[in-house]
């Protein structure tokens, strides 16, 4: 199918204070609409449908033209062959997280050109990924003695994009960050100039001794260079 977005929607959740964009869609044939998260579709227009059917409407049947008449409008779609594998990943998550995962993290790190890789951001984002497999959502006093680990305390400034893809695709990994409401604003880069930056990424599978690649988490940080450090009131016990 080929949903056309009309507007863009940035949810926050009570339970983890993660926030996530998702998008009002309706179908080619205007017979399905309504609330999707971003990651479940792909830019473009499927290519099993590039004809939509005739609903009675004026407008054109041709998807791509229906696109360019509206500027507040445009299209993603649902085609699973449209997000196939990358060819040089494994489709096994035990593999891709043991060996390839690191290679992943390299290309979204150039995504951030001009950003400056830190260890001790990896770090955070690899703590956030541990986190997520161990409660489902970010435990903060955890996650804020992790802080006071490797900063001191909370660095002022700390950014943060967390999404995932259903394979170790970074082109939907691209569009994912390219969304103007995520919280680091891939598409104006320059405002981050000489800031550094933190990228870990993890394969899930639906066995829980690992297999086939049911999707790949990843979170990627950014702060500034010298960051001003609050004191936590976090005590580990």
């Amino acid at each position: 199918t080929t949903w056309y977005v009309s507007k863009s929607l940035l949810m926050r959740s009570s339970y983890t204070g993660r926030k996530a964009v998702y998008y009002y869609v309706t179908s080619g044939n205007g017979r399905a609409s309504g609330i999707v998260w971003r990651g479940y579709l792909t830019a473009g227009v499927n290519s099993g449908t590039s004809t939509m059917p005739n609903t009675g409407s004026s407008s054109s049947n041709n998807s791509s033209t229906d696109t360019s008449s509206s500027s507040s409008s445009s299209n993603v779609s649902s085609d699973a062959s449209a997000s196939t594998s990358t060819p040089t990943y494994s489709t096994d998550s035990t593999q891709f997280n043991s060996k390839e995962a690191s290679t992943f993290n390299k290309q979204i790190l150039q995504l951030a050109p001009g950003l400056i890789e830190d260890q001790r951001l990896d770090d955070l984002a690899s703590y956030s990924l541990w986190l997520n497999d161990q409660y489902n959502h970010d435990d903060q006093p955890l996650f804020s003695g992790r802080l006071v680990k490797l900063y001191g305390g909370s660095p002022q400034g700390l950014l943060q994009d967390w999404g995932f893809v259903q394979n170790p695709d970074i082109y939907t990994v691209k569009s994912q960050l390219s969304n103007r409401l995520n919280e680091i604003d891939f598409s104006n880069l320059d405002q981050y100039q000489g800031y550094h930056i933190g990228v870990a990424s993890e394969a899930e599978s639906d066995n829980p001794g690992g297999g086939k690649i049911s999707r790949v988490n990843y979170y990627v940080f950014i702060l500034p260079a010298n960051p001003k450090i609050t004191p936590s009131t976090y005590k580990p016990v």
